[in-house]
């Protein structure tokens, strides 16, 4: 069956799988999320962003660590591409999100959270902040043989991600409502949504460069730091 990141037994079911299957694995990109979603909590109780956006791809990378480090080598390591956000990266934030990323340390999966002051915006933040140090520490643990770097993956304004900022449905009036929202926001952000293939080019960066920097956090290319 398909791999459900808001169900940790079926991550481990879908990581034992492929450890069978692939004794080697030469990368790894974690790349499932979802993003300002309503608050939920999963079946296992966490809160839904942080388990789908954080704990779900460390628990795979744990499972797949040593199919990764059968695969790499000092001259040629295995990767980890955790796909984070700028939301999450405390850099250049955008006019939504001005706010610095931060995690509730003594409650990173919101147990006290009350469901109608929950900030959607500042969970997803959270979740992808922990991408972003998860490849450092990855990187300091595992390496020079397994390498881990995260990113910001640019935007693409029409995915399912926006479902939540950018209303759905069907007909034609939400197909008229669907393209003013996004014709707003591209006068707003023009800067911030790209096409499929510029959106690509920075996880391509760090999955095939020789430049890559283990730990490194990356935007349009360029290591941000």
């Amino acid at each position: 069956g398909a791999l459900d990141h808001a169900d940790l037994a079926s991550v481990r079911a879908a990581g034992e799988e492929i450890a069978k299957r692939f004794p080697k694995v030469h990368q790894l990109h974690c790349n499932a999320g979802v993003m300002g979603c309503p608050f939920g909590r999963t079946k296992d109780g966490f809160e839904q962003q942080w388990c789908i956006n954080h704990l779900s791809h460390h628990l795979l990378l744990q499972i797949l660590l040593p199919c990764l480090k059968k695969a790499g080598s000092t001259a040629t390591p295995a990767r980890v591409l955790m796909y984070a956000s700028c939301s999450g990266d405390n850099i250049d934030s955008f006019e939504g999100c001005k706010r610095p990323a931060e995690i509730a340390w003594d409650d990173p999966n919101l147990r006290e959270a009350d469901p109608k002051s929950y900030d959607p915006g500042a969970a997803y933040s959270q979740a992808k902040l922990a991408q972003i140090l998860s490849a450092k520490h990855a990187s300091e643990l595992y390496g020079p043989t397994v390498i881990a770097v995260s990113m910001h993956p640019m935007s693409v304004l029409k995915t399912g991600l926006s479902r939540h900022f950018i209303p759905v449905g069907t007909g034609k009036l939400a197909a008229v409502v669907k393209t003013v929202v996004e014709y707003v926001f591209r006068l707003q952000h023009g800067h911030w949504f790209n096409t499929g293939f510029e959106a690509i080019q920075t996880p391509m960066h760090c999955a095939l460069s020789s430049e890559v920097v283990p730990g490194a956090y990356y935007s349009q290319t360029p290591a941000a730091y």
